[in-house]
């Protein structure tokens, strides 16, 4: 498992990937002090590392209680979900917890964790589950969308976004900037069918359609702003930069 509670720090401790052989070293130390206790069952956890599973916690023996198994499940799922992400989003998704941690000490409405740490999710898991007061966020970054991904990621995202919904979610999708395509000539965004499937209809969104309806008659703004489509409907895009 990923998580544990930190005893001196009292919060939780996420260990983190990649650590070098004296990092290691450390972790398995403290761990033998009694520094790292499961979050569910309060058992203490001990640090192992393999070429297979990486660095990990784990309870005496292996013998792990029902909830890190499934707190286990989650992260591999999770895991499964981003195998084709860039390089980049690590270092994206870290921002932007740091953003959410800082936010979260100012406002104390504001609570966040990864993801696999909601037991919420079971199909689909999202990099960060995030509460404002009582509205619910699952928000995914998408980092990799090229020609042969595109169609397919399309479809995982639709498929995510119902699946949020049906648990109370807001599904929010922020989709890296390098994605962004301008033509300058048509004053148009072109969009991926990924990107498409990511829009959102925030509240400012509403309101500037109801102010773009007062102004003209529909079929005027519909040739003025070159509208595919006779109704007015108008979405919002998340993009990110690392």
């Amino acid at each position: 498992m990923r998580e544990a509670w930190h005893t001196n720090n009292e919060e939780m401790y996420i260990i983190p990937e990649n650590l070098n052989t004296t990092e290691i070293y450390n972790h398995k130390q403290i761990a033998k002090k009694g520094t790292f206790l499961c979050p569910y069952c309060n058992a203490k956890l001990y640090v192992k590392s393999g070429e297979i599973h990486g660095t990990y916690f784990s309870h005496l023996h292996g013998e792990s209680c029902e909830e890190s198994k499934k707190s286990e499940l989650r992260y591999s799922k999770y895991k499964k979900q981003k195998h084709d992400e860039t390089p980049r989003f690590p270092q994206i998704l870290a921002v932007m917890k740091d953003e959410l941690e800082v936010l979260s000490k100012v406002y104390p409405q504001i609570t966040h964790s990864n993801g696999y740490l909601n037991s919420d999710f079971v199909t689909f898991v999202p990099d960060i589950s995030l509460k404002i007061n009582e509205h619910k966020y699952a928000i995914t970054i998408v980092t990799n969308i090229t020609s042969s991904t595109d169609i397919s990621k399309a479809k995982n995202i639709k498929k995510q976004r119902e699946y949020y919904t049906t648990l109370g979610y807001e599904a929010l999708f922020f989709i890296e900037r390098s994605n962004l395509g301008i033509d300058i000539d048509k004053h148009s965004l072109v969009l991926w069918e990924s990107e498409k499937e990511a829009l959102t209809t925030q509240t400012s969104d509403t309101l500037w359609e109801e102010f773009l309806i007062q102004l003209s008659p529909m079929s005027d703004l519909k040739h003025i702003l070159n509208l595919p489509l006779a109704d007015l409907n108008v979405k919002s895009i998340i993009y990110h930069t690392s």
